[in-house]
């Protein structure tokens, strides 16, 4: 006898519970799922494919900061006076 880790001693019997899905049912479904990964597996491997062949974005089309220095992380926001902070 094997070990079934679904089954409790004492509770549930072996014989209820396999199940009652036929090969072909199962079959089916095995191929679906393999079906279902290839597929999304093709679609990422053919999106990759393409942005490698694109390459990097040229260093001319790249937006820079026209003052020399960097931004810093909340320079677009508004600057607040000291008598409006909380």
């Amino acid at each position: 006898m094997g070990r079934q880790p679904w089954v409790v001693y004492g509770y549930l019997r072996t014989i209820d519970a396999v199940s009652l899905h036929s090969t072909l049912q199962m079959s089916i479904s095995l191929l679906a799922f393999i079906l279902v990964y290839c597929s999304v597996f093709g679609v990422g491997y053919v999106y990759l494919v393409r942005l490698i062949k694109k390459g990097p974005q040229p260093v001319s089309t790249l937006t820079s900061n026209t003052s020399g220095t960097p931004a810093r992380p909340l320079s677009a926001a508004e600057s607040v006076s000291e008598q409006e902070r909380p």
